[in-house]
């Protein structure tokens, strides 16, 4: 009966130690959850060309040769990973000489006819999460510059510009 009265005491006592010591060091909170790392929207790979232009998250941005050659076409891939706008425009324009990315801005938002020192070198559209291979070309010789793009993501926000992107080899 001593041996069943001392494992019941021992037992009794066992169980309020461990129950001492959980009240002292609770359990540590479970580690937090972090967002899934955002992936890229799938969009179809393109043949090779001299530059790429790449609008992702809002932002427009050139990959390519930097001043671009002089000659009557230049190639550029245009990938869209996005899809919050079911058109995008892609633009390249030619300015005169002294103007800059603020004037280009400012003669975009004019109705009518262009200013005579803003010259339109290609026009694109795509869907979203998308690719397109475009071919700026120029009607009256080799592109000069500078040169600018104009990414357009919906009609109500400005377009993102990159430029200006010199042209070597040839002037107006």
């Amino acid at each position: 009966m001593k041996s069943r009265t001392l494992d019941l005491s021992l037992g009794l006592l066992c169980a309020l130690l461990l129950a001492a010591c959980a009240s002292q060091n609770p359990a540590p909170p479970p580690a937090p959850t972090l967002p899934p790392t955002p992936t890229r929207y799938p969009v179809p790979k393109l043949p090779p060309a001299e530059g790429t232009i790449t609008l992702e998250g809002g932002q427009c941005s050139y990959d390519g040769p930097q001043p671009i050659p002089a000659k009557t076409t230049f190639t550029v891939n245009w990938y869209v990973y996005d899809n919050l706008s079911s058109n995008y425009g892609l633009y390249v324009f030619i300015v005169g000489e002294g103007k800059t990315a603020d004037d280009l801005q400012a003669a975009l938002r004019l109705e009518g006819t262009p200013p005579d020192w803003l010259t339109q070198a290609g026009s694109f559209e795509t869907g979203p999460n998308s690719s397109l291979q475009v071919t700026v070309k120029t009607v009256s010789g080799p592109l000069f510059g500078p040169l600018y793009f104009a990414c357009f993501t919906t009609e109500s926000s400005p377009p993102k510009i990159i430029g200006p992107l010199t042209v070597t080899g040839n002037t107006p």
